[in-house]
């Protein structure tokens, strides 16, 4: 099997603001190693109501496939309690696990062997290979220079190669494409713990916790629940990952396939130009938008920065999704909510979904806002303190900033914050936008005061105001409008930077990198015995 697209472009590949590869002869750069995560706290245990009749009568079964702690408290009645077991200990959960399995040193020595791990897995796959190699050979026929035809290959092939032998071919293959276009390409499998899925599953059963099973439906599932929503969290987590590949949109550096028990990560080294100067489908020409995302002013990358990127966010996803699923996290009247739980999972899905969105629409404007102001709005569902006020305020964005760049590796902050620098830059940018002069003066503007006359409030909070009422025209301003809200309107010469949509990866981001702040549940008390 042969991907050859002859690719023969090299200036299809973004240069500016990437390090070139060292020749083998130099000496090689010293790599910073990005540091270790920090300990998950530990977290007490959940009473919960699990029917007799789950996992056939044997819930202990839930200890193994869940990685739980599970002690009967009273069985008859279907009352246990449960808690992780990283939490028991305060350990660093494993659900996700990293690996390089090649780059430009030792890809012609076919290094896949770590792919065999997936082979229990093959069952899974095969339906769409035919598919895939049918839309390869259109794709190689009809765009043999295009990247993009090149990257939609490997993506395909690679999930839907139907055996792990067929898979290292992809692979192998692959990246012999990859690497004479960069020079400095690597290939990552992530593993994925199953009991990440069972947990999920677990959730979405237990919605369903009756003292009677459901019934089954005409195909057979028993637990449809809302499945399709969450389908991302059993094959794939392709937003996840998809929004690591394009931090730096609208160009990508890392193309992921996703597979069962794993993803495959294409990582190039360097940039890809993510959007052409003229769209091909003429689709696009009818659009709302107001012309395409501008690329971002970037420094040097080195390739290296991309990879340790890739092992930075895959650990800190590991306690991201190690938070959200544990089961004290959503206690109600002393009692684990199956409800609340598959509520924040859901939210938790729909942020990286959106900010996917966001980053790779790149010239629908419009759209790219209203998926903006969607992951503001969810923002507290998911931690209370990001509220609007703070969220889409310039001054407490750039604090929140400041702690982005205390908390993330120096050698990865190219790579992950510059759409976040951009997005504040938005905000106060669109302070500038209060134009008559009889009520601005002195970073401040004169509006009307709830309580009667008018009151000075600086730029950044009216611009924080102004932009929660344009949030609120998507509601039809179901509420009357106040005398405030419409002097802002008049106020303000309605002009949005295209880069205020990325405050929603601004706040990924931060959540990210403090997943701690996802956890709401009780702790065990610290002793302060000498």
């Amino acid at each position: 099997m042969n991907l050859r697209h002859g690719i023969s472009r090299p200036t299809q590949w973004r240069r500016h603001g990437v390090v070139e590869s060292t020749p083998a002869s130099a000496e090689k750069r010293e790599i910073p190693q990005v540091p270790k995560q920090r300990y998950r706290p530990q977290s007490l245990p959940a009473e919960v109501f699990i029917p007799r009749w789950l996992m056939g009568g044997n819930p202990e079964e839930l200890q193994g496939l869940c990685r739980w702690e599970l002690v009967d408290i009273e069985r008859e009645r279907g009352r246990w309690s449960i808690r992780s077991n990283e939490s028991v200990h305060g350990e660093n959960p494993k659900l996700f696990i990293p690996a390089k399995l090649a780059d430009k040193d030792n890809a012609h020595k076919s290094p896949y062997s770590r792919l065999h791990r997936l082979k229990n897995y093959e069952r899974f796959h095969g339906q769409g290979w035919k598919v895939a190699l049918d839309v390869h050979g259109r794709l190689a026929a009809k765009h043999p220079d295009q990247v993009s035809a090149l990257l939609a290959s490997i993506s395909m092939l690679t999930t839907a190669a139907p055996t792990t032998a067929k898979l290292i071919e992809v692979v192998n293959d692959a990246m012999g494409q990859i690497l004479p276009q960069l020079g400095s390409a690597s290939v990552h499998l992530i593993e994925v713990d199953p009991a990440l899925s069972h947990r999920y599953s677990i959730f979405q059963a237990l919605l369903q916790a009756e003292d009677l099973p459901p019934e089954a439906t005409d195909d057979g599932r028993a637990f449809g629940s809302a499945s399709g929503l969450l389908h991302e969290t059993v094959v794939g987590f392709d937003s996840y990952f998809s929004c690591l590949a394009t931090s730096l949109s609208p160009d990508l550096w890392a193309v992921p396939a996703g597979r069962v028990g794993g993803i495959i990560l294409y990582v190039f080294g360097g940039l890809v130009e993510g959007q052409k100067s003229h769209t091909l489908d003429p689709i696009r020409l009818l659009s709302p938008g107001h012309g395409a995302t501008a690329a971002l002013p970037l420094t040097e990358i080195p390739p290296e920065s991309y990879a340790a990127a890739v092992r930075w966010w895959t650990g800190q996803l590991n306690r991201v999704f190690s938070y959200i699923t544990e089961p004290a996290n959503y206690l109600k009247d002393g009692l684990f909510s199956p409800q609340m739980a598959f509520e924040k999972v859901l939210t938790l899905e729909q942020l990286f979904r959106n900010c996917q969105s966001i980053a790779t629409n790149t010239r629908d404007q419009h759209a790219r806002r209203i998926v903006m102001f969607n992951s503001l709005d969810s923002l507290p569902g998911l931690v209370p303190s990001m509220k609007w006020e703070v969220a889409a305020n310039a001054s407490r964005s750039e604090v929140a900033l400041a702690r982005l760049e205390e908390a993330i590796p120096a050698e990865i902050q190219p790579v992950l914050l510059p759409r976040a620098r951009s997005a504040i830059a938005a905000l106060r940018e669109l302070e500038g936008g209060f134009f008559q002069k009889s009520r601005v003066a002195h970073a401040a503007i004169q509006l009307p005061h709830k309580g009667g006359g008018d009151t000075r409030i600086p730029l950044g909070t009216a611009a924080t105001e102004w932009l929660r009422v344009i949030r609120n025209s998507q509601h039809g301003f179901d509420k009357e409008q106040t005398p405030r809200d419409r002097a802002l309107l008049t106020a303000h010469d309605g002009h949005i930077p295209a880069a205020i949509a990325d405050l929603a990866w601004l706040h990924l981001l931060n959540i990210v990198t403090f997943p701690e702040k996802l956890f709401r549940g009780p702790r065990p008390k610290v002793s302060t015995a000498p």
